[in-house]
C-alpha cells in the first residue's frame, strides 16, 4: 500500500544489472518511499502506464524496440505531464543533453548512479513538476479574480474641460476621496510622458472617430509604487451627434500583470539558458535577463565568504559591474544568514539603515533585494538586485521565481564543469604517463610536467627544483611562464623558504606570497601574489619540489591541492625513472669502455709476445674500420668489426713460442698447429656473450674466396663480409712488414699481388673496395 509520500518510479531499461543497481540505490534511504517498477522495453513501459500512472520515468535511450532521441519523443508524446530523467552512457551524453533541451527534466550517466544523487534528482523533478502545476493553478485563480477586481471610472466634459472621478478611482490611485480630485499637476505625475501622449492620442481619436478604445497602461503612485491598469475610453455624443464627454473605466490588473511578468521572466531566462553549457556562459545570461525584467540598476551573483558576513562577487552587471571579483562587507545585511535560513531579503531606503554598504557598491541604488540560490538542498550562491526606485514584494517574487531556475541551471553547469575539469586532470595524468613511457630524457619529462602544472592548475608559472645527490641543496631544473631568467639561478637548502620546508616536511605549503618568499630575487622580480610548493617523493626518497605561482590570486580549494600533489607524485615517478635510466646508461657505457680496454690489453699482450708483428694489430684495425665503413657496414656493427680486428690473432695464444718465433719455414706438423689458431680463437671467445658478434674476423679471416682456406674451408659469400674485408687488409700489412725470413715488399708489388688473388684468395668486391680506400 502506497502512502501520500510514496514516489512511483517507472524504469524503462533493458539491462537487468543496471535495473538492479538503480533499485538498490533508491532503496538506500530518504524521507520518502520509492515504489519501483521495471520494464525492459518501451512497449512494456507503455502497457504499465495504461494500467497505472507514474510520478517520474527513468528512461534508457537505447532499448530493444526503440533507440535514440526518438525514444524520448515517444514517451513525451504519450505522457507529457510526467517528468522524464534520461539514463545514458558517456558516448551518448550529447544526445541526452539534446533531449534535456527538448523537455527532459535531467539526465544521468550510468557510471554515476550511486549514493543519493539519483534520489535527489527524482525528488527535484517531482518538486519542479508540482511547482509548475501550482503556478498554473495560481494563474487560473488570478484570472478568475480579475473578473471581480476593482473597477473605477471617470468622466471628462469637453466643453467645461473638467474631469470627475468615482470614489473607486480615487482608491485605485491611493487617494482619499475626501481630499477631492487631484490637481492637473498631480494627475500628470501618474503617467510617463510616453503614456500620457498615448492616452491623449486615444482621446483625440475617440472624439474624431466616435468609437471606443481599449488599452493597457501603467501609473506611478505616490511613493514610487507602480500599478497596471486596463482602460476603456467611450465617447458620449449629444442630440446633434457632437461628442461632448468622454467616459472611461479603469481596472487594476497589477496582480495579473505581475504574474504574467513572472511567467515571462521564467520563460525568458529558460529560453536564454538553453544555449549555455558552462557557468561562465549562464551567469551573465541570468543577470542580464533579470536586470531587464526588473528594470533594476544593478545586479550581482555572490558567494558568501565562510565565517564572515561578507560576500565575494562572482559577477556584477549594470551599475554593479565594477563589483565583480570584490569582497564586500554586508554586516547588518547578513548574506551568510540569508543563505543558511534560505529566506529572501528586501529593504528600501537602504542608505538610512545599512551604513556599511558604501556608495562605491550601491551607486545610486536606494533599495536592495536578495535571495539564496538553492537546489536539492544545496546552496550555490546568492542573487542581489539594487534599484533607485523602491522595490516591491512583486519584485521580490519575480526574483524568487527566476532564482529557482537559475539555481538549477548553475548547479548543472557547475557539475558539468567539474566533470570537464576531472577529465582534463585525467588527460593531464595521461600526458605525463606518455612522457614517462615515451622518453628517457629527464629534460623532456620535466618540461611536460611543468607545462601540465600551468595548464591544469590555476597558475601563471611553474618550476621544478631537484635535490642534488649527496647534498641538501635544491637546484632549478625546469620552468615555464617566467618573464625573466632569475629563476634559473635558484639554489635553496632543505628547510629554506616555503619550497625548502615543503621538501623537508614532506607536505604541500602555499598561499599568499610571504616576506620570506619575496626574499628570493626570482620571485620578487616576477611580481607573484601566491605560491604553492609540493614535494616530489618517489620510493620514500625526496627528489625535489614542484612549485606553482600566481600573479593574480585565484581560488584554490582542497581538490586543487590534491590534484597538484597527484601531479607531483607522477612527476616524482618520472624523475626517478629517468635518473635510474641515466645511471644504468652510464653504467653500460662504463662497462663497454672496460670491455674495450680489456680487448685492447689482450691485443697489446699479443703484440708484445710477437715482437716481429708489433703495431700490426692497431694498423689493420684502423684500416679495416675505414674499409668496412666504405663497404656499407652499419655504424652500429662497426664496434664488433673493431673488436674482431683487435682480437684476430687471439688464437695464437695457444701456439707454442717455438713455433710462433721460429725464424725459418714451419714443418707440416707445425703448420697444423699454426692453422688451429682460428679455432682456438672461437673456443676462447664464444663463451663470452658480448664478444660473440665479433667472432667473424678471428674465426674466418684465413678462409679464402675459392674455398681453399681454413679452418672450415668456407667459400664465396659464405664467408662473413667483415672477414673478407679484413683478409685483404691483413695480407697487405703483413707483406709490407719486415719478417726474419724476408724483407718488406714495395707497395706496388703488394697491390699487384692482391689484384692477382682476386677471385681466388680474396673476394673481388673486397679487393675493389680496398684499392679504392688505399688510393685515397
Amino acid at each position: 500500500m502506497m502512502g501520500e509520500n510514496t514516489i512511483r518510479v517507472l524504469l524503462i531499461e533493458d539491462n537487468p544489472g543496471d535495473a538492479r543497481l538503480i533499485q538498490e540505490t533508491l532503496a538506500e534511504g530518504g524521507n520518502r518511499v520509492f515504489h519501483f517498477t521495471w520494464s525492459p522495453t518501451l512497449a512494456a513501459g507503455f502497457k504499465h502506464l495504461d494500467a497505472e500512472s507514474a510520478d517520474v520515468i527513468l528512461l534508457d535511450l537505447g532499448l530493444p524496440d526503440s533507440a535514440g532521441f526518438a525514444t524520448f519523443e515517444k514517451v513525451r508524446a504519450r505522457v507529457p505531464q510526467v517528468p522524464v530523467i534520461l539514463l545514458t552512457g558517456l558516448d551518448d551524453e550529447s544526445l541526452a543533453s539534446k533531449a534535456v533541451r527538448g523537455g527532459a527534466q535531467d539526465y544521468l550517466v550510468k557510471g554515476d548512479v550511486g549514493g543519493r544523487l539519483l534520489g535527489r534528482m527524482i525528488r527535484y523533478a517531482i518538486e519542479r513538476k508540482r511547482s509548475e502545476e501550482t503556478l498554473r493553478e495560481s494563474a487560473r485563480r488570478l484570472e478568475e479574480a480579475q473578473a471581480l477586481g476593482r473597477v473605477g471610472s471617470w468622466e471628462y466634459d469637453l466643453e467645461q474641460k473638467k474631469i470627475s472621478w468615482s470614489d473607486e478611482t480615487f482608491r485605485l490611485f491611493e487617494r482619499d476621496p475626501k481630499l477631492g480630485p487631484p490637481t492637473r499637476e498631480e494627475e500628470l505625475k501618474f503617467y510617463s510622458p510616453e503614456q500620457l501622449e498615448k492616452l491623449l492620442e486615444y482621446a483625440r481619436r475617440a472624439v474624431a472617430e466616435k468609437k471606443d478604445f481599449e488599452y493597457d497602461t501603467a501609473a506611478v503612485l505616490p511613493g514610487r509604487k507602480r500599478i497596471h491598469l486596463s482602460s476603456t475610453l467611450h465617447p458620449i455624443s449629444d442630440a446633434q451627434g457632437r461628442v461632448v464627454r468622454l467616459f472611461g473605466t479603469l481596472q487594476d490588473i497589477t496582480a495579473r500583470k505581475q504574474r504574467e511578468q513572472e511567467l515571462e521572466a521564467v520563460a525568458a531566462v529558460s529560453a536564454a539558458l538553453r544555449g549555455a553549457a558552462t557557468r561562465t556562459e549562464m551567469i551573465p545570461i541570468i543577470l542580464d535577463q533579470l536586470l531587464t525584467l526588473m528594470d533594476a540598476d544593478g545586479i550581482m551573483m555572490a558567494l558568501p565568504v565562510p565565517e564572515s558576513r561578507d560576500v565575494f562577487v562572482e559577477l556584477g552587471r549594470g551599475a554593479w559591474e565594477s563589483a565583480t571579483g570584490k569582497r564586500i562587507s554586508l554586516q547588518s545585511v547578513s548574506a551568510a544568514e540569508i543563505l543558511a535560513g534560505g529566506k529572501p531579503f528586501l529593504r528600501n531606503d537602504i542608505r538610512m539603515h545599512t551604513r556599511p554598504l558604501t556608495s562605491d557598491f550601491l551607486g545610486e541604488s536606494r533599495s536592495i533585494a536578495g535571495v539564496p540560490l538553492t537546489t536539492q538542498g544545496e546552496h550555490v550562491g546568492l542573487l542581489w538586485v539594487g534599484s533607485r526606485r523602491n522595490l516591491s514584494d512583486h519584485d521580490l517574487q519575480l526574483l524568487i521565481a527566476v532564482s529557482d531556475i537559475a539555481a538549477s541551471a548553475v548547479r548543472r553547469a557547475t557539475l558539468y564543469e567539474q566533470t570537464e575539469e576531472r577529465l582534463r586532470k585525467l588527460d593531464s595524468m595521461r600526458t605525463i604517463d606518455k612522457a614517462i613511457t615515451g622518453s628517457v630524457n629527464l629534460g623532456v619529462i620535466l618540461s611536460v610536467v611543468v607545462q601540465q602544472a600551468i595548464d591544469q592548475f590555476p597558475s601563471d608559472a611553474a618550476s621544478i627544483l631537484l635535490l642534488s645527490p649527496g647534498t641538501s641543496m635544491l637546484t632549478y631544473a625546469a620552468g615555464s611562464g617566467f618573464h625573466g631568467r632569475e629563476i634559473e639561478g635558484t639554489r635553496l637548502r632543505l628547510g629554506e623558504g616555503p619550497a625548502g620546508r615543503a621538501a623537508l616536511d614532506r607536505k604541500t605549503i602555499g598561499g599568499s606570497i610571504s616576506p620570506e618568499s619575496t626574499a628570493r630575487p626570482s620571485i620578487a622580480a616576477e611580481g607573484f601574489a601566491a605560491h604553492y610548493a609540493t614535494p616530489l617523493i618517489a620510493k620514500g626518497l625526496i627528489k625535489g619540489v614542484l612549485e606553482v605561482f600566481q600573479r593574480t590570486p585565484r581560488s584554490v580549494d582542497q581538490e586543487w591541492i590534491r590534484f597538484l600533489e597527484t601531479l607531483a607524485e607522477q612527476a616524482a615517478i618520472a624523475i626517478d625513472s629517468a635518473q635510474l635510466f641515466e645511471r644504468l646508461q652510464r653504467s653500460n657505457i662504463d662497462l663497454a669502455m672496460a670491455y674495450d680496454a680489456t680487448i685492447e690489453g689482450w691485443s697489446n699482450a699479443l703484440d708484445l709476445r710477437d715482437k716481429e708483428t708489433e703495431g700490426h694489430t692497431q694498423r689493420v684495425t684502423d684500416f679495416t674500420i675505414n674499409l668496412a665503413r666504405s663497404a656499407g657496414i652499419l655504424e652500429a656493427d662497426l664496434v664488433h668489426v673493431r673488436r674482431g680486428a683487435l682480437l684476430h690473432d687471439i688464437g695464437k695464444m695457444a701456439v707454442p713460442d717455438s713455433i710462433l718465433h721460429k725464424p725459418g719455414p714451419l714443418t707440416e706438423e707445425e703448420w697444423k698447429i699454426m692453422r688451429r689458431h682460428p679455432t682456438s680463437a672461437f673456443e676462447l671467445l664464444s663463451p663470452i656473450a658480448y664478444l660473440r658478434p665479433a667472432l667473424d674476423i678471428p674465426y674466418c679471416h684465413h678462409e679464402k674466396w675459392d674455398g681453399s682456406g681454413y679452418p672450415r674451408g668456407l667459400k664465396g659469400g659464405d664467408i662473413p663480409l667483415s672477414a673478407r674485408l679484413f683478409a685483404v687488409v691483413d695480407v697487405f700489412d703483413a707483406l709490407q712488414s719486415r719478417r726474419p725470413y724476408r724483407e718488406p715488399w714495395p707497395k706496388e708489388k703488394i697491390l699487384e699481388h692482391i689484384r692477382s688473388e682476386a677471385g681466388s684468395h680474396f673476394d673481388p668486391d673486397a679487393v675493389k673496395a680496398f684499392l679504392a680506400v688505399s688510393s685515397t
